[in-house]
């Protein structure tokens, strides 16, 4: 998770600190909370991205609409964003789990909508307006 963590910096810190902290903290709530059957599924496989010979999961995960809002508005205004022109909460942790694809060996889809899951990916965001220091939630 450091190389990703590094990744999430270079493209997200200059901009908005608090973003990569929040992204920082919700990559890792999805991938070593131990409750995550609670809030992903498996929805069968897609062809692989070019480059790679086998076929990869796609995932579904169900997030609480407002920690998904929270992480959105904390990184909306970084200079990324703005040239993948996404403008919805769902469709930036959509956009991030299918470019992160090759990293993840899965697409990442994100659902606000909890039909197929007990529970949500939820956790602590940080709003814009909170200062970011180096030590912020360890990351």
């Amino acid at each position: 998770m450091v190389t990703n963590y590094a990744q999430l910096d270079g493209v997200f810190a200059t901009d908005s600190p608090i973003c990569a902290a929040n992204l920082k903290r919700m990559w890792c709530e999805y991938a070593c909370n131990p409750r995550k059957a609670d809030f992903l599924v498996q929805k069968g496989k897609s062809p692989p991205p070019p480059g790679f010979d086998f076929d990869f999961t796609n995932v579904q995960t169900t997030i609480n609409d407002a920690y998904a809002c929270t992480v959105y508005t904390s990184c909306k205004q970084t200079s990324f964003i703005a040239a993948a022109g996404v403008s919805s909460a769902v469709g930036f942790l959509n956009f991030l789990g299918t470019n992160g694809a090759p990293y993840s060996l899965s697409f990442i889809n994100f659902t606000e909508t909890n039909t197929d899951t007990p529970g949500y990916l939820d956790s602590e965001a940080i709003p814009c307006q909170q200062a970011v220091n180096d030590t912020l939630w360890g990351y």
